[in-house]
């Protein structure tokens, strides 16, 4: 393992590898992310805290058993960086690192055991286009964690929407109507599900998405992302 540790050290001296956050180059034993960003990520805490705004986010529009973020978002705040990095410089190893971060900090929050992680799906065009998709990337770091499965395939996105970004929560929540299915429902009946996304803005997309899921008989929907937005 010290020779190992040597050539990695020895080979970062002439490739360095950058963190996610602030751009520094990482040292040995630091993965991603720089200790120093680390430490001073702007987490929500919203797992273990009473008053967790996403809990008032969906509660009149879709049943929700949790719901939680690992970051804040806004601009100039090291999130914007480490999801850039995600979601347009294929840092998709960075996505699972979080989800195995935050998926030791939740794994006593839910009610009900959980059967399987489901990431909110590209439609086959859209993951084309950007070579993968970033919440399957975390949800699997969460699986990891969680020793929990994750599923791929009972979820699928049938329509190509635009982007969310820029919409009014009304204009997100039309974009979005009837534009997932769900595939053999009998697999997920009677099932505690844990709906991943890489950002929660207005919940429209995650709405679709449980809606879809609660009328395929599921027994619990839980939710977690990487980011909340706050509008």
């Amino acid at each position: 393992m010290a020779g190992i540790s040597y050539i990695k050290a020895f080979s970062r001296l002439f490739y360095p590898v950058n963190c996610a956050s602030c751009g520094e180059a990482l040292v040995d034993r630091e993965s991603h992310i720089c200790t120093i960003c680390q430490v001073s990520l702007p987490l929500t805490g919203y797992h273990q805290d009473s008053f967790n705004p996403l809990n008032d986010l969906l509660k009149l529009r879709l049943r929700v058993d949790f719901i939680s973020s690992f970051l804040l978002y806004d601009q100039g705040l090291s999130t914007q960086n480490i999801l850039h990095a995600i979601k347009y410089k294929g840092n998709k190893l960075l996505a699972s690192h979080l989800g195995e971060l935050y998926g030791n900090d939740i794994r006593h929050s839910f009610d009900h055991p959980l059967d399987y992680i489901i990431p909110v799906p590209l439609h086959r065009r859209k993951q084309r286009e950007r070579g993968y998709n970033q919440s399957e990337f975390w949800g699997m770091g969460l699986s990891k964690s969680l020793s929990t499965p994750l599923n791929i395939h009972s979820l699928s996105r049938i329509q190509y929407t635009s982007t969310q970004t820029k919409k009014s929560r009304t204009d997100r929540v039309k974009n979005v109507e009837n534009a997932f299915r769900i595939h053999s429902p009998d697999q997920l009946k009677g099932k505690s599900i844990l709906l991943v996304d890489d950002v929660i803005t207005t919940g429209a997309t995650l709405e679709a998405c449980g809606i879809a899921l609660w009328m395929a008989g599921i027994r619990s929907l839980n939710i977690a992302t990487i980011a909340y937005a706050a509008k």
